[in-house]
């Protein structure tokens, strides 16, 4: 549709993981709040921050159509899985001295997830109010809080 041929494609991305990969490269390099000492505060502004990137750039389909394609072609797993880690990498950071293990895992998921599952499947992302609340309700069950 574009008037590439698919040898052009395949000269500059040889496989389909590649493509995605280049495609996908900018959500790695995306905004991440700085972190400034005070946890709680860091936790909002970085979640207030994803917030903001999914309502300018609708990431949270193309991390759908992502997630899809990596269940069913095992060699985008790495591309998934290197998205994955680049947008985690600050809330791990802030809650890694409070929480490890399950613990740390679980409260990711929860707060990343109270993002993505707002966007997803409720069609807009979760006010400031729903977002503090799901920090305070990590950090109120962090065991060394």
């Amino acid at each position: 549709m574009a008037g590439y041929s698919r040898v052009t494609l395949y000269k500059h991305w040889p496989t389909r993981a590649d493509i995605l990969r280049e495609a996908f490269g900018g959500l790695r390099e995306a905004h991440h709040h700085t972190p400034t000492g005070d946890v709680r505060t860091d936790l909002i502004e970085e979640l207030t921050t994803f917030r903001t990137v999914i309502e300018q750039r609708r990431i949270d389909r193309a991390l759908a159509a992502l997630a899809e394609l990596a269940a069913s072609h095992p060699e985008l797993a790495d591309v998934r899985e290197e998205v994955v880690t680049a947008g985690e990498r600050v809330l791990r950071e802030l809650l890694a001295p409070r929480l490890q293990g399950p613990e740390l895992e679980a409260a990711i998921l929860m707060l990343s997830g109270a993002i993505l599952n707002a966007a997803m499947m409720h069609g807009r992302p979760p006010a400031d109010d729903v977002i503090a609340a799901a920090v305070d309700i990590v950090l109120g069950c962090s065991t060394k809080a």
